[in-house]
């Protein structure tokens, strides 16, 4: 359950570009399933205020946000701990039972610790889901504005600005003189 419940973190966490705050303080009943479409994540405790998020389904079953939610999901319904007022994410006890809600401090040890299990070259943070869903969606030539209705950014905040990192500065999306020239 713990390798189960560290992967929806950190696959949740970058689907929402979500600051670890706002994954500690996600309830059961945060998640809402939408048929064959995905799922509306409700974020209510934020630095920015509320937000909804609509998270589809991955193209990859292995890394599908939604598919390991549910399947945290499930874990929690067989251990009968799924009642929607809980956290949806909570510690858990060497016997393997589930215990209570958990701080943001403690989601950020779960996804710096997956990274590391997971063999990345940097040291993978709590903040690392964030900063890497806007980097990857810029990248993917996604709006501004679609970048910060996930993360809760304003459209125009140097901060979200400052999460855009340059991958590779030869490549066409990083680079904005690659077929001007």
């Amino acid at each position: 359950m713990r390798g189960r419940r560290d992967k929806t973190v950190v696959l949740l966490g970058f689907a929402l570009g979500a600051r670890r705050h706002e994954l500690a303080f996600l309830l059961l009943a945060s998640v809402r399933f939408e048929d064959e479409r995905g799922m509306v994540v409700t974020v209510v405790v934020s630095k920015t205020g509320p937000r909804e998020v609509a998270v589809p389904y991955g193209e990859n079953p292995d890394t599908c946000p939604v598919r390991a939610v549910k399947a945290w999901i499930a874990d929690l319904e067989t251990a009968g701990a799924a009642d929607p007022g809980l956290p949806l994410f909570r510690s858990l006890h060497a016997s393997g039972s589930i215990l209570g809600g958990v701080t943001p401090e403690t989601v950020g040890d779960w996804i710096t610790a997956a990274g590391q299990r997971a063999g990345v070259a940097v040291r993978f943070t709590g903040h690392s889901v964030r900063s890497g869903l806007v980097t990857a969606a810029r990248r993917a030539g996604k709006d501004a504005k679609a970048i910060s209705a996930t993360t809760g950014h304003r459209p125009n905040s140097s901060v979200l600005h400052g999460y855009m990192q340059t991958e590779d500065r030869w490549h066409e999306k990083d680079n904005a003189l690659v077929g001007l020239l």
